[in-house]
Order: structure tokens, then C-alpha cells, then sequence
């Protein structure tokens, strides 16, 4: 395989993940403002529990923490992907799967960010690895 393949390969998966992460930081910033209640009075706007903009009231904790974890792996992933370097695009890419396995059950609705994490870290772990540069005069 070519040079131009190995760098195509990781290219694609940096580009899976970050439109990936991005729709998992929408999703993030979805949950974060859909756990407030919003309205007038006493019962909110739509009632006795808040309707349809109050999320998961007793789980917001969880959910952040969860959401933070999923962002904060994912970055440090793309960051050790996008390097190019011998072992960190495998690093990268390990931790792209783990924030994408644990961004299925926790950001509910944007299983296509999830997915295309999850598709990065497979392409970036059975993909061929980057040369490393050589040192030497040609």
C-alpha cells in the first residue's frame, strides 16, 4: 500500500471523527439546556412536569458527567489521531471507541455523532499505520 493510502485512511478517519464529535458536542449542548425548566409559574409552560424542553430532571449529573467524558475523549482521540505519529493514531483511535460506546446510551438522540465515531476509531485501528519519518539523508 501506498504512502498516499495510509495517509488517505487516517485522513478519513479524522474527518468521521470530528463531524462526529461535533454532533456529539450539539447533542451535549442540547442536554445541558434541555435539563432547565422554562415557562411561567409554578408548573412551567406545558404543566406539572415541565413538557417537552425538561429532560431527565433526576439523572442531569449523570448525564453531564457522561457528556463531558464522551467530549473529552473524543478530542484527545482526534488530537492523537490527527498527530500521525507511530503508536498514537492506535491510542487515538481506542479512545475515539470508548467515547463512542459511551455515547450510545448517553446522547440519546444523535446516534448518527456516535456512529461516526464509532467508524473512525475502526478505520483508524485496522487501517495501515503511518511510516514513521526517517532521520537519515537520502
Amino acid at each position: 500500500m501506498s504512502a498516499r493510502q495510509k495517509g488517505a485512511n487516517v485522513g478519513a478517519a479524522y474527518g468521521l471523527g470530528l463531524a462526529g464529535l461535533v454532533l456529539q458536542g450539539l447533542a451535549f449542548v442540547a442536554m445541558a439546556f434541555g435539563f432547565f425548566p422554562w415557562g411561567f409559574g409554578m408548573m412551567g409552560g406545558y404543566g406539572m412536569m415541565g413538557g417537552y424542553f425538561g429532560w431527565s430532571y433526576g439523572f442531569w449529573l449523570l448525564w453531564l458527567l457522561a457528556g463531558a467524558v464522551v467530549i473529552g475523549l473524543g478530542a484527545y482521540g482526534l488530537m492523537l489521531l490527527g498527530s500521525g505519529r507511530e503508536g498514537a493514531v492506535q491510542s487515538g483511535s481506542v479512545m475515539l471507541l470508548v467515547a463512542s460506546v459511551v455515547a450510545f446510551p448517553t446522547m440519546w438522540g444523535f446516534i448518527v455523532g456516535s456512529l461516526l465515531m464509532f467508524v473512525a476509531a475502526i478505520l483508524g485501528l485496522t487501517g495501515p499505520q503511518p511510516m514513521p519519518p526517517h532521520g537519515g539523508s537520502a
